[in-house]
């Protein structure tokens, strides 16, 4: 069982096409579609093998340099109560 306690990491991407072609390329992996909930947003994968699963993400609103850039999801409930209440404080 890993001890990462990081479940899911989902990045957001201007360009989904370039930030695939990069992560394929650096990680050695290929990068698989998503069924998104909507139209506007689109989704790829990396292989569920690895110590955390995650995906880039292409979405209205959603920028590299914008206030949401990535999103964790805690598998840890040390984790989750540590950081309760301070995430999104500057």
């Amino acid at each position: 069982m890993s001890r990462n306690p990081v479940g899911w990491l989902e990045i957001d991407v201007e360009d989904l096409d370039r930030a695939k072609a990069f992560d394929e390329a650096v990680f050695k992996v290929e990068l698989t579609r998503l069924d998104a909930p909507t139209a506007e947003l689109r989704m790829l994968a990396f292989p569920a093998d690895l110590e955390a699963a995650g995906s880039i993400v292409k979405a209205e609103g959603c920028a590299p340099n914008g206030e949401r850039h990535a999103r964790l999801l805690f598998l840890s409930r040390l984790c989750r109560r540590s950081l309760s209440g301070r995430i999104g404080r500057r």
